[in-house]
């Protein structure tokens, strides 16, 4: 539009005080601004066709104050920046930008209601996108892990699960075919694996289950635990 309004205009010269951003401008290979790339030089392209005499020079310039034009730029800059971008959001940005709305929200809603269930004794801290550092590092049988995430979730292989969601199943423990066999009963109480259970006092004296399922001291002492039992599982472990 510019150069339509003045055609006398034989030289344009784009004046820029960044160096990186000067040298990206005209190239359209595979680089972080090559959307921005393409356009400055499909639009330069138009420019050139539509104006043969025309000659374009890109150069660096000082960002100091004091530079005749720099204020007007930065005024110009600025007002931009509150437009829409012309660049369409990479499938990159838009995926971790979900992420990110979907894990604020989760939070909230984490926040936001009292956790009295099984998961909640467990599940101590916020949403994260990231395994806590127990669950990132164990390099402990498979079986027993298995047992400590269902332990964590209240999923699992033991009375209180069955009682409510799998009927068909005895919900009642080994030790007496009485007791309501529950995470804290075979943890606390259950006779049938006391010997194992100086694994758990080390990280808790008075064994308390919140303490043992949701800090890394106490998932430590319970992956001890089952090494050395059967609990928590539906046959005997290999």
């Amino acid at each position: 539009n510019l150069l339509a309004r003045h055609t006398a205009i034989r030289t344009v010269y784009f004046l820029v005080d960044n160096q990186a951003a000067l040298r990206a401008a005209p190239d359209t290979t595979d680089h972080p601004g090559q959307t921005l790339s393409i356009l400055f030089r499909k639009h330069l392209d138009t420019a050139l066709q539509s104006h043969p005499g025309l000659s374009v020079h890109l150069q660096w310039c000082p960002s100091h104050s004091g530079i005749p034009g720099n204020e007007h730029r930065d005024t110009l800059a600025k007002q931009v920046v509150s437009h829409r971008s012309i660049v369409p959001p990479s499938l990159s940005w838009l995926q971790e930008h979900n992420c990110a709305r979907a894990l604020q929200r989760w939070k909230m809603e984490w926040a936001g209601h009292p956790h009295t269930n099984a998961a909640g004794i467990a599940l101590a801290d916020p949403p994260s996108l990231h395994l806590s550092s127990f669950h990132r590092t164990y390099t402990g049988p498979r079986h027993v892990h298995s047992r400590i995430v269902q332990l964590c979730l209240g999923h699992g292989h033991f009375g209180d699960y069955y009682h409510h969601f799998v009927p068909s199943e005895s919900s009642r423990c080994l030790c007496d075919e009485v007791t309501l066999q529950t995470r804290e009963h075979v943890l606390v109480d259950c006779p049938r694996h006391a010997d194992a259970c100086h694994h758990l006092h080390a990280a808790s004296r008075s064994l308390n289950v919140c303490t043992l399922l949701s800090t890394p001291k106490g998932l430590n002492a319970i992956a001890l635990f089952l090494k050395s039992t059967t609990a928590f599982a539906k046959s005997a472990p290999p």
